[in-house]
């Protein structure tokens, strides 16, 4: 839930603040961000809130929002964190948690340590595909019900090895590069680069998520495929622009 309302609360802002054109619709995104940030807070997903702070940051970047970036970071995150605000914001990243499980993030360091000694006793292999981390490293641990180890790359390690990890991470820093490469492309058509803008955060949030969750390779993973698709159309369109030489 806390990372569905992050990415709609991105396209919301990436809707407000456009790469390029006028706003449209003001009231209906105002009203889908603030539905979303409150979703997200009454979920208490820490790291879906920090995905969605990333994809803001990546937000403000691309659209060259420099100054409004600024205000925000050195300014606005001061203030927030010397006033009274700034007790609520920690009591609400605690969740109740002890020092220990905090330090531990909620067990998942127990967890990954030992999935790296699963991987090193098959490190080309792996222990099976989407199988490996709930049967060969959570049962271990008692914990046979909890289907995933909350982490999209020690799930790759322990259940596919090394060559499934770097298969994965082509395609992903792939995505990433044409979806940045045609976000500055200035020939680009306006509809295209305002979905390349809002597919760049979305993918930011999914990718900061991605360490702590499986977001991006538990089946089926439709959010990444669909901004793959479209990074791949990019990339399909431009090699027909492109003239080739005789």
């Amino acid at each position: 839930v806390g990372t569905f309302a992050g990415i709609l609360g991105l396209i919301a802002l990436c809707r407000l603040l456009p790469i390029a054109g006028k706003k449209s619709d003001r009231a209906l995104y105002i009203l889908l961000l603030i539905t979303s940030v409150a979703t997200m807070v009454v979920a208490q997903t820490r790291s879906a809130f920090a995905g969605f702070l990333f994809g803001v940051f990546l937000l403000l970047l691309f659209s060259k929002r420099l100054g409004l970036s600024a205000f925000l970071t050195f300014v606005v995150a001061p203030l927030l964190v010397v006033s009274s605000l700034g007790g609520l914001i920690w009591a609400f990243l605690e969740r109740g948690q002890s020092t220990q499980q905090l330090e531990t993030l909620s067990s998942r360091v127990d967890w990954w340590s030992f999935a790296w000694q699963k991987f090193l006793e098959r490190p080309l292999l792996g222990y099976g595909a989407y199988a490996a981390g709930r049967f060969a490293v959570l049962a271990k641990h008692g914990l046979g019900k909890t289907s995933t180890m909350h982490s999209d790359y020690l799930e790759m390690l322990v259940g596919t090895g090394i060559w499934g990890l770097i298969l994965f991470l082509a395609l992903l820093v792939g995505t990433w590069w044409f979806l940045t490469r045609y976000l500055r492309h200035s020939t680009i058509m306006a509809m295209d680069q305002q979905l390349a803008y809002e597919a760049v955060t979305v993918l930011g949030l999914l990718t900061f998520r991605s360490m702590f969750m499986t977001m991006l390779t538990w089946h089926p993973p439709l959010d990444l495929l669909v901004i793959l698709g479209y990074a791949e159309f990019l990339r399909r369109r431009r090699l027909r622009e492109v003239p080739v030489a005789v």
